[in-house]
């Protein structure tokens, strides 16, 4: 099982451009989200995924991965 600063090392290896600005637990994954660094990506989806499990890294998407009234309810740790 991977830890916060673990999965926060996964993520940076996957997508070593963005800066990750907050993280919070969230059911078996650990939810990012980033800065992108290019402005033509700034309307790009900011959240990524690590799984707690497997380290698999992947984008999240709060309008398809998650109920919004859920993703409301989160609670962001500043990175």
């Amino acid at each position: 099982m991977f830890n916060q600063i673990e999965a926060q090392d996964l993520l940076k290896k996957f997508y070593p451009e963005a800066t990750i600005k907050a993280w919070t637990p969230y059911l078996n994954f650990y939810l990012f989200r980033v800065e992108h660094p290019d402005p033509f990506e700034k309307d790009w989806d900011p959240f990524f995924s690590v799984d707690k499990n497997t380290g698999k890294v992947w984008p999240f998407s709060i309008l398809t991965d998650i109920d919004v009234s859920e993703f409301g309810k989160l609670k962001w740790n500043e990175v």
